[in-house]
């Protein structure tokens, strides 16, 4: 389980420098929860994927459709 408080006012190059140069207003809210994703066995699972629904509720929260990298 995931969650981020103090976030307020994060802005996204602060998660991801990628995005560095595009301006998007901070986040407004002090607090991110996530989804909870429950593992079983961390050697029978792709790591990636099993988080992929943290990472995009985490870039939905900034205004895009998904986490950009597959």
């Amino acid at each position: 389980m995931v969650s981020l408080y103090g976030g307020e006012e994060l802005i996204l190059s602060d998660i991801d420098p990628f995005y560095t140069g595009i301006d998007l207003l901070p986040y407004e809210s002090d607090k991110m929860i996530f989804p909870e994703i429950f593992i079983e066995d961390l050697n029978e699972v792709n790591i990636a994927e099993v988080i992929r629904p943290i990472m995009n509720a985490l870039w939905n929260a900034y205004g895009f459709s998904s986490y950009p990298i597959s």
